[in-house]
């Protein structure tokens, strides 16, 4: 019976094929004890996407004593993906697979001779209920005795995906507080008359507009961490942009009684960068050197 795909190649090798495969490995005494020294949830699986070996990691996780009972099936399959038997080619091969990060890290690997390493996100049944897993997945050539496998190896990201939504969420609420804080007292200065009382509301509005810049500072070196910082790049000029930090550091806390001096010798130049996060960088170096300076010092820019 020919098996049905609607994405990856559905032809699977025969239980024979499997057990040879099989024994082909373990026979690699060097590699299966290199294998089984890796931390980490790994397969070795054959041109047909089909498991023909597995450290204790990988059985450890699926409550498996043996390797018998994962021989021949694919990644899916074993981990009880809700997609696995959509089709009578099983894993990989159903509409909803041509989304999924594991087959085409291994489709990539196969074609491509390298490793490849995807994102992806697996809904599985645990105990009859529904369960979804973020996982990173690499799949790695390797070749024993002149035979092509590939190194499969799962991470379970699920823990950090929660995490960074979470703080997706708390940037978003702080930086929604903080701004709305700071409009609130924008507008209450507007309608006062009093001069201690616009003080004190120049003074609170700043601390607001402080608590805005280090929600920011921090959800940018966060995005920076995970590799996902978005930068705008436009033409800054070294002397305005200078100035423009100069003015924003003179208020804080650090700079009062202090002075800020900009070089004579300063080169006049346009050029391009993401202007927010250079200012950061600028305005941080300020503020250090303002912390750094005694009262009536002087710091040169």
């Amino acid at each position: 019976m020919e098996l049905e795909t609607d994405f990856a190649p559905a032809v699977r090798s025969s239980k024979n094929q499997i057990l040879d495969e099989c024994e082909l490995v373990v026979t690699q005494k060097f590699f299966t004890d290199l294998f089984g020294a890796i931390s980490g949830i790994c397969a070795i699986i054959n041109q047909n996407r089909q498991i023909v070996y597995a450290n204790n990691d990988f059985l450890q996780m699926l409550g498996l004593a043996s390797l018998e009972p994962v021989l021949g099936k694919r990644p899916g399959e074993v981990i009880s993906c809700v997609h696995s038997n959509k089709k009578s080619g099983g894993c990989g091969t159903s509409k909803a697979c041509s989304c999924c990060g594991a087959v085409h890290a291994i489709l990539e690997s196969q074609k491509t001779g390298r490793k490849s390493t995807k994102e992806t996100r697996i809904t599985t049944y645990v105990d009859g209920k529904l369960k979804s897993l973020d996982l990173n997945v690499t799949s790695s050539p390797v070749t024993l005795s002149g035979q092509n496998f590939y190194a499969f190896m799962l991470q379970d990201i699920s823990a950090e995906k929660r995490r960074s939504a979470l703080e997706r969420i708390f940037f978003h609420d702080m930086l929604n507080s903080a701004s709305g804080l700071y409009g609130l007292l924008s507008l209450l200065k507007d309608g006062t008359a009093h001069d201690s009382d616009r003080e004190l509301i120049n003074l609170s509005e700043e601390a607001s507009r402080d608590i805005i810049e280090e929600i920011v500072l921090q959800k940018q070196v966060r995005s920076a961490e995970i590799g996902d910082l978005n930068i705008k790049i436009e033409s800054v000029n070294s002397i305005e942009i200078l100035n423009s930090s100069i003015g924003k550091i003179c208020s804080h806390e650090a700079g009062k009684n202090k002075h800020i001096v900009l070089s004579e010798n300063i080169k006049i130049l346009d050029f391009e960068t993401d202007r927010g996060l250079l200012q950061r960088v600028i305005i941080n170096l300020l503020k250090n050197a303002l912390e750094a300076t005694p009262e009536q010092g002087k710091v040169l820019v």
